[in-house]
């Protein structure tokens, strides 16, 4: 316990707020193993959280590659048919009866299967 706390209070000495979207950005190609591509999806859908209780990366099979909250919303995981073509056509009628704000952004290559990251990589790149 006493090592555990020594490193939390480490990580809070060391750590600082992400003001704007170029430090969450940043912070979003740490986690996206260096891919400033993603970093910057990931700050985009940061930011339009700020507008909209619910924001959307679609995916081209008819699911989502990222799912964006302003605050807990549950109608966004209620009544869909998961790993269906109809995700998010669902997902976006269960927010629409819960009166809730959504943007979708830019759709993106899903990765359900091992054969799908070359084709998610290579659309990332452009």
């Amino acid at each position: 316990d006493k090592a555990v706390r020594v490193a939390v209070d480490e990580l809070d000495a060391m750590s600082k707020p992400c003001s704007d979207m170029e430090a969450v950005a940043q912070v979003g190609t740490v986690s996206a193993n260096a891919d400033e591509s993603v970093g910057t999806i990931i700050a985009e859908a940061m930011e339009e959280t700020e507008r909209n209780d619910v924001v959307y990366v679609p995916a081209h099979d008819g699911g989502f590659v990222l799912l964006g909250l302003s605050a807990a919303h549950d109608a966004v995981f209620e009544n869909i048919h998961w790993g269906s073509e109809t995700v998010l056509e669902e997902s976006i009628s269960q927010i629409n009866a819960a009166g809730l704000s959504h943007i979708l952004l830019a759709p993106l290559a899903d990765v359900d299967h091992p054969a799908d990251v070359a084709a998610a990589r290579a659309e990332m790149r452009g």
